[in-house]
């Protein structure tokens, strides 16, 4: 692959991560607020539920980001246009 399309695909790569991340803080601010509510409303059991479900969605993704920056890393190392 040429230096030209491989710099559009680690692009495309990065911009589309970025994309996901905006959904997935979108997704962990609506599990906060209805973790406070829960809390607020005397509801422990559904706010420890929404919690483990923020954490699960939090370290789901964490593993997906790390794999995509070594990822992205390597293929802008390869064209030596990392900084």
């Amino acid at each position: 692959m040429s230096i030209k399309a491989t710099t559009i695909n680690v692009a495309n790569d990065a911009v589309n991560q970025l994309e996901v991340a905006s959904e997935y803080i979108s997704w962990l601010s609506s599990l906060s607020w209805a973790v406070n509510h829960s809390i607020k409303n005397g509801h422990g059991d559904h706010a420890l539920r929404l919690a483990g479900a923020a954490q699960f969605l939090a370290d789901d993704y964490f593993s997906v980001i790390d794999h995509e920056i070594k990822k992205l890393n390597e293929q802008l190392s390869e064209l030596d246009v990392r900084a």
